[in-house]
């Protein structure tokens, strides 16, 4: 408090910090909540990995090290799920899981899936 009271600039910065990390944890919390999984799942997939336009020319996506278990615990989800889901989109192109490694194959797909929210 001392600090505060010698740098009362320094509470905006605090106040701005924490209201933004709030808004995000709500944003989590409303999203486990009342989207459905394969939503969470792709948005999740797209936090985690860089835009395309931060990839060099035929560049790929760095692969995710995150287990599946991990993977579910951050979306709210079951191990079970998550496996389900991700075995669908192996199956379809959009990822490629190897070594416990994610890599996303078709960035454009998971987008679609993420905005069908």
């Amino acid at each position: 408090m001392t600090f505060f009271d010698e740098h009362p600039v320094a509470w905006s910065n605090v106040v701005s910090l924490l209201c933004e990390r709030l808004r995000h944890t709500n944003e989590q919390m409303t999203e486990v909540a009342m989207v459905a999984l394969p939503v969470r799942l792709a948005k999740a997939l797209l936090r985690m990995t860089p835009p395309e336009q931060d990839l060099g020319s035929g560049q790929a996506y760095p692969p995710l090290r995150l287990t599946q278990r991990q993977f579910g615990q951050f979306i709210g989800a079951t191990r079970e799920s998550v496996n389900k889901h991700l075995g669908v989109w192996q199956r379809r192109g959009v990822i490629r899981i190897t070594k416990g490694m994610i890599e996303i194959q078709n960035r454009s797909c998971l987008e679609d899936l993420a905005r069908t929210a």
